[in-house]
């Protein structure tokens, strides 16, 4: 059986550091996949992955923040994650196991959360796409513009 993969110094900065700071900046009593996907735009390989696409992460946190929906947990201190962030770090890691990786980084993550709320509900109903989301579609940020970033930037180095 192999190790499992560890993750690197940067995500703990993404995860417990910057995404904890947003999800308090928003009023959040969780840290959700918005709350990383901003916090993103704050960690050095991430923020190099988004100028490769041509944006400017300070000016993408500005329209993320002016449309992620606001809370009212005012309480310092650490948050918990929440469950959409939990499956989507799960599903990363098992993705990671499987293709035998050994450490994974911040893009990794970023293209975890990437995975946008579902369009249906019960698969009846058409669920109108959150600005949040819409404004990264519009910038062209999705998960495979950011793996192929990545593998575009693996290959250059």
């Amino acid at each position: 059986m192999t190790a499992p993969p560890a993750f690197a110094p940067e995500v703990h900065e993404l995860l417990f550091e910057h995404a904890q700071q947003v999800a308090h900046e928003l009023g959040h009593g969780q840290v959700e996949p918005e709350d990383i996907l901003l916090a993103a735009t704050r960690v050095n390989s991430t923020a190099q992955l988004f100028r490769h696409l041509g944006v400017q992460p300070q000016e993408l946190a500005q329209r993320l923040f002016s449309l992620a929906r606001r809370g009212s947990f005012t309480q310092s201190g650490k948050r918990e994650y929440s469950v959409r962030s939990g499956r989507q770090m799960i599903l990363m890691w098992r993705q990671a196991r499987r293709t035998g990786a050994k450490e994974l980084g911040a893009p990794q993550v970023l293209v975890a959360v990437l995975q946008p709320p579902p369009k249906r509900f019960l698969f009846l109903f058409r669920l109108r796409v959150p600005p949040f989301w819409a404004e990264l579609q519009k910038a062209g940020i999705t998960e495979a513009t950011v793996q192929r970033a990545i593998d575009e930037t693996r290959g250059a180095a």
